[in-house]
Parts: C-alpha cells; structure tokens; sequence
C-alpha cells in the first residue's frame, strides 16, 4: 500500500514537471516568435530608409525583395540596404524555426510544426537566395507568402 502511495504520488509530481517544461518551452517559442517579427520589421524598415534615391525603391511600385537585390538581367544591389534586409530575413528565418522547435516540439502537432517549419525556412531562402543570384527566387518568396497565410487561416482565430 505504501508502495502505490509512493506511486501515485510521483506520477502527479511528474506531471506537474511535464506542464511547467511545456510552459517554460511555449513561453521561449513565444519570445523567439516576437523577436522574430520585430526583427524582419525593423530590418525593412531600415533597409528602406538606407536604399538610395536612385534608383527609387517605393513600397508601391517595387517588391519588398527589391531591398535585397532586383531581379535579372540588369540586377541592382544597393548597400548597406542589401546586408541589412537579407541578414534580417536569415535572423528571422533562424527564429522562427527555433520558435517552431520549442513550441511544437512537446505538443505533438505535427501538421502545424511542419507549416511552421516551412514558413521559417522560406524566410530563411529569402535572405539566402537573394534576387540576384537565383532564378528560384521568385518560387521561394511567393512560397514564402502563401505558407504564411496558410499559417494564419488555421492558426488563428476568427470571430
């Protein structure tokens, strides 16, 4: 009897460890997700106000790859606004994966993980695979922007 109490006893401390490492690990997930965001946002952000007059980037007449480096032939590669966005999107690329890995590696959510997962690894082609370099670039970017909403029509709540 003694030795079921003992039993029983343990399990419940060891499912009480299990939600504290699950917490701990969402909360990361969640401070790596955030870092994310602030990270591509702010690396835009200045790479647009470092792109040069001439020739103009607008966020209307030009693509946000631009910023990276225009499409062939006749490729444009402006710095410091090129180093700055495709690091940003390799930074982003890199958190956000680590974001998937501990938000989904104790869940079980595979499908989800998996949309994740891509989502931070288009990012990370993105600043890999700049313009100027790749013909598959386009195909990332565009990949890039549907897995994104993808991610969002199953991921988050609509009211």
């Amino acid at each position: 009897m003694h030795e079921l109490k003992k039993m029983v006893k343990n399990r419940s401390l060891l499912k009480k460890e299990i939600i504290f490492v699950k917490e701990k690990y969402t909360t990361i997930a969640g401070i790596l997700f955030f870092l994310a965001g602030m990270v591509i946002l702010m690396g835009i952000i200045t790479a647009e106000a470092y792109y040069p007059d001439q020739p103009a980037y607008t966020t209307h007449n030009s693509m946000i790859s631009d910023l990276g480096s225009t499409m062939p032939p006749n490729s444009i590669i402006t710095q410091p606004s090129t180093t700055i966005f495709n690091l940003s999107m390799i930074i982003t690329g890199i958190l956000i994966l680590l974001g998937t890995y501990f938000l989904f590696g104790f869940s079980g959510d595979r499908v989800a993980a998996v949309l994740f997962g891509l989502l931070g690894l288009g990012t990370l082609g993105v600043g890999v695979f700049p313009g100027n370099i790749t013909q598959q670039h386009p195909y990332i970017c565009s990949f890039n922007v549907y897995q994104w909403r993808i991610n969002c029509s199953i991921f988050l709540p609509i009211d």
